[in-house]
């Protein structure tokens, strides 16, 4: 029995004596020479062995904060309400047209006509809206569009130039919703727009 005592210290104190057999061993990746697993620097060639990310731990935080800021941005963020309304309201798509609704392109005039002038007088616009009538005018097609109630604007008038769109016209009717594209020229009682084109 004391022989299996004295074997189980003496195995213990050989475990415990911290000999190279039991040391977590790894290369240095420059020189190649072994290193212990905790050493980050190679004590014969001097250099860091950590891969980048653990070298330059302040620029790997705000490498990952702004790629969670980016995805973040790409898929969603933004809390919805007045600020994405806004972006719809008057956004620039990909191919550089300005795209709005009839409805908020009247509110645009009305709340502040000199800005929505700038933003959108002269531009082609790509409109969308309820046809509230079909009707010619003095030699000229055009639909309305419908704005909202109450509004001073009553409708934003589309004219067609070119007969390959005014015989587009026949396919669609009253209380149809379309997207159409021309130039805002000008604001009275309504928004012309013209050279129109059915999208």
């Amino acid at each position: 029995m004391w022989y299996h005592i004295i074997n189980l210290k003496s195995y213990i104190k050989m475990k415990g004596s911290g000999s190279m057999e039991n040391k977590p061993i790894r290369q240095c990746s420059y020189c190649k020479k072994e290193l212990d697993k905790r050493e980050y620097k190679c004590s014969y060639c001097g250099k860091d062995s950590r891969n980048f990310f653990m070298q330059n731990k302040v620029l790997s935080g705000i490498i990952i904060v702004v790629i969670i800021f980016v995805v973040s941005r790409m898929f969603g963020g933004g809390g919805g309400g007045k600020a994405n309304d806004d972006v719809v309201q008057g956004i620039n798509d990909v191919s550089g047209e300005i795209v709005i609704t009839a409805e908020d392109l009247a509110r645009a005039f009305e709340e502040d006509n000199d800005k929505a002038e700038s933003d959108y007088k002269g531009k082609v616009v790509s409109i969308e809206g309820t046809i509230m009538k079909k009707a010619t005018a003095m030699g000229k097609t055009y639909v309305a569009l419908s704005t909202y109630d109450g509004a001073e604007v009553r409708d934003v008038r589309c004219f067609f130039k070119e007969q390959e769109e005014i015989d587009k016209l026949a396919d669609v009717n009253e209380g149809d919703t379309i997207i159409v594209e021309g130039e805002i020229t000008q604001k009275a009682v309504f928004i012309t727009v013209e050279n129109c084109k059915l999208k």
